[in-house]
């Protein structure tokens, strides 16, 4: 956390206890939906379910036959291995892209940092994109979000990554709704990032708080996964973008929770180089880093700009916040994916 005379810059994962009491189902707020995007075939009426989760210490099952991710999820997992590389590691070619994988039946086309009024809702919708986004779970109790973007493969924030001598295990599960893994699980086996930089330029430090993770099952090949493509200058200023993840502050990190309508902010986006990073309206709280911001194309796939990385308030209401991205996060996913398809 950064702090200036007028400025506050947070990192935004957070830290929850290992082992955490049932969640409450909050009621949320119906959100202002678009013409079209990724609304379709949504049912109100899953807003109204009842938390079905008692997670204790001795059972890892639901009463509807579900597995909870409690620490028994962590039995037979292992501390991953944290691959930090020099940035000149990665490749600059802005053109490149990853691939994303679309589930055919689902190609319809379409501290706290919230600005004004707090439009983050519960959104518990299993179809794709939504159950491709998940929760990061780190045995120390500090949980991040993070999407898939490949069979599995996972995009986060490097600020989540443990430290390579913590000897701390993670777990990611998709779609992850009050203590269920809806979607299954799977461990961490490796996290690929780019070295932290000391001396970092803030656009910069910005830009590469990326981490690519690697799963030890496919879990992308049932629930489908992202593209990622670098930020493209046409759709700036416009509100057309998604976010979501798993705030810190609503239930404790324990729902995914949903924001349309995003803005990406042309005039001071891009202040590394042309690739990242970006700046956003998103409302932000700890527990959301690493969730992905996206935007559908007219052929139905979903693609992510970047992972989220910070906050930043003037107070009073007034801050915005802040994604990786880059040309260099997108050569890490695809190295990753042809190392450990």
């Amino acid at each position: 956390m950064r702090f200036s005379s007028t400025v506050l810059v947070t990192v935004l994962s957070t830290l929850l206890p290992v082992t955490q009491a049932g969640p409450v189902l909050i009621a949320p707020r119906p959100p202002l939906l678009p013409n079209n995007g990724d609304f379709h075939g949504f049912d109100n009426s899953i807003l109204d379910r009842k938390a079905k989760v008692a997670i204790s210490s001795t059972s890892n099952t639901t009463d509807d036959g579900s597995v909870s991710t409690i620490q028994s999820s962590w039995i037979n997992a292992q501390p991953p291995e944290i691959r930090l590389l020099p940035r000149s590691s990665f490749s600059s070619d802005a053109s490149a892209v990853v691939q994303p994988n679309t589930p055919a039946k689902d190609k319809f086309v379409l501290k706290r940092f919230i600005f004004g009024a707090d439009n983050r809702y519960h959104w518990n919708l299993q179809v794709f994109p939504y159950r491709a986004v998940g929760r990061i779970s780190w045995s120390s109790g500090v949980i991040c979000s993070g999407a898939l973007v490949g069979p599995r493969h996972v995009l986060t924030a490097r600020h989540c990554l443990p430290k390579a001598g913590d000897k701390l295990t993670g777990r990611f599960a998709p779609s992850f709704d009050e203590g269920v893994e809806r979607a299954g699980g799977a461990n961490v086996k490796v996290a690929l990032a780019s070295q932290p930089v000391s001396n970092d330029r803030d656009g910069c430090g910005t830009k590469f708080d990326w981490a690519v993770l690697v799963l030890d099952d496919t879990l992308g090949d049932n629930v489908g996964w992202f593209g990622v493509r670098t930020p493209q200058k046409e759709y700036f200023d416009m509100p057309v973008f998604y976010h979501m993840g798993y705030p810190g502050d609503k239930d404790g990190g324990s729902q995914p929770n949903l924001m349309t309508h995003i803005t990406v902010f042309g005039d001071r986006t891009f202040d590394c180089d042309g690739t990242g990073p970006f700046y956003t309206d998103t409302d932000a709280v700890g527990g959301q880093s690493g969730g992905p911001h996206w935007l559908p194309d007219e052929e139905g796939n979903r693609w992510i700009w970047g992972a989220l990385s910070i906050g930043v308030s003037y107070g009073a209401g007034q801050g915005y916040s802040g994604f990786s991205s880059g040309a260099e996060m997108i050569d890490a996913i695809n190295q990753m994916r042809e190392e450990f398809p």
